[in-house]
């Protein structure tokens, strides 16, 4: 309850106090996890700064950026539906993460073609390596 005094079958109820040493901790020696995570923002942010560079197209270029964010291994048809961008939006915005080094295509075959953000792929496979 808000004012912390409800009371359960089994008496008063306790609202648990943050242990400030644990956050402080936390704060000291960041997890893998946050690790990790810090370094793809760094990533996106760097890659879509990359993007804004581009001129026109940079519009449905951050468009496809952020369905590659979402989903690391997709298709054109994927991004289609992500983005709700015509598909040959969607190819030449994608043609052009290939070559600025963002993304790279997948299959070498003209229809039906796979990209993949290898760079964030990289990051979340670190440590994964089998001896």
């Amino acid at each position: 309850m808000p004012n912390g005094n409800a009371r359960s079958a089994n008496g008063p109820s306790r609202q648990r106090v943050p242990d400030r040493r644990a956050a402080r901790q936390v704060e000291l020696h960041p997890t893998v996890e946050v690790a990790t995570t810090q370094r793809l923002m760094d990533l996106f942010r760097a890659d879509r700064e990359r993007i804004a560079s581009a001129g026109r197209r940079a519009g449905s270029m951050l468009r496809v950026h952020e369905a590659l964010q979402a989903r690391a291994v997709t298709s054109l048809a994927g991004v289609v539906r992500a983005t709700g961008v015509t598909p040959p939006t969607a190819g030449s915005a994608m043609e052009s993460l290939v070559a600025m080094g963002i993304a790279r295509e997948l299959t070498g075959k003209r229809r039906n073609r796979a990209f993949a953000y290898d760079r964030y792929l990289a990051i979340l496979n670190e440590g994964t390596e089998t001896p």
